[in-house]
């Protein structure tokens, strides 16, 4: 890990081509698909999403607050796994998902069965209004639709995270 840290504050342009592919941009961050073993085989086809300011750092710490809550609970299998982050967030790794094709009937499916195990869990998640749940949020990972961009998880408890 401390390998990527320290080639991440190097420059994401040094890195373009080789060893990362950017795949997607927002306001706040973009996001790469990580095309080589430069930072650790591990990390070898997953998602880099990279701040690109203050706001882009704080999506990138909500959305790790927000898997670290359902992370072991029943609503995990319904977010894309994140792997790893950067002490100041500049960095989030995630796995990286098939996006292409979905559309709001996804969108529909997936938000009826989140708010179907909200109930199953003791924590607090306001699907409609936080988790921003529409196919250009959405993915497919083990065959199953799963939340790949979720920055507004809502006032999570934040669990450790092990590294």
């Amino acid at each position: 890990m401390n390998n990527l840290r320290s080639k991440i504050r190097a420059g994401i342009d040094s890195l373009r081509g080789k060893h990362l592919r950017e795949i997607g941009s927002g306001c706040f961050r973009t996001v790469y698909s990580i095309q080589s073993d430069e930072f650790g085989s591990q990390y070898k086809g997953k998602v880099l999403k990279v701040a690109k300011s203050k706001q882009g750092r704080q999506a990138n710490s909500a959305e790790m607050r927000t898997w670290m809550t359902v992370k072991g609970t029943e609503l995990e299998k319904y977010f894309c796994p994140i792997y790893d982050r950067s002490d100041d967030f500049q960095f989030i790794i995630m796995e990286k998902v098939k996006t292409d094709g979905l559309g709001i009937s996804d969108s529909r499916e997936l938000r009826q069965e989140i708010t179907a195990r909200i109930d199953d869990v003791d924590i607090p998640v306001d699907s409609q209004n936080f988790l921003d749940i529409k196919a250009s949020n959405m993915g497919v990972y083990n065959n199953r639709l799963v939340m790949v961009d979720y920055p507004y998880g809502a006032s999570f408890e934040v669990k450790k995270f092990k590294r």
